[in-house]
């Protein structure tokens, strides 16, 4: 069982750019990390918020970098798995648009989780708490 309250995590990932003026065959990889944020606002459904930062070597051109900073907003239902995992269906929005998909949660011990992000807006692992 997830506490009725607040979920926070960090988490790492790749981010690929389309970048058909650079150098690395027509897209650019970055390493992403950020932090999420969700609250239980009634039994079994949440609400998220994802900031990303992402430094891009050699985009848009090459000997240039370039910041990216994203945000996503989630709602998010929670369904109890076997042996204390947790799955979660999203849909969501960011700025190019609408976003879909399903975080998995494995307790670690109580009170920490694994989190992994599986969706069309981001592929991510990472750790988060309850409180």
């Amino acid at each position: 069982h997830i506490k009725p309250d607040n979920v926070v995590g960090i988490f790492a990932a790749l981010l690929n750019a389309d970048n058909p003026e650079g150098a690395g065959g027509g897209y650019t990889r970055g390493n992403e990390f950020g932090l999420t944020w969700a609250y239980q606002f009634t039994d079994n459904f949440f609400v998220e918020g994802v900031y990303g930062r992402t430094l891009l070597d050699n985009f848009p051109a090459d000997s240039t970098q370039t910041l990216v900073n994203r945000f996503i907003g989630r709602v998010k239902f929670n369904i109890k798995g076997p042996l204390y995992t947790f799955f979660m269906p999203y849909i969501g929005y960011k700025k190019n648009g609408v976003v879909a998909g399903v975080t998995v949660m494995r307790r670690l011990v109580p009170g920490w989780f694994l989190k992994a992000d599986l969706g069309t807006d981001v592929l991510n692992i990472g750790f988060a708490i309850e409180f």
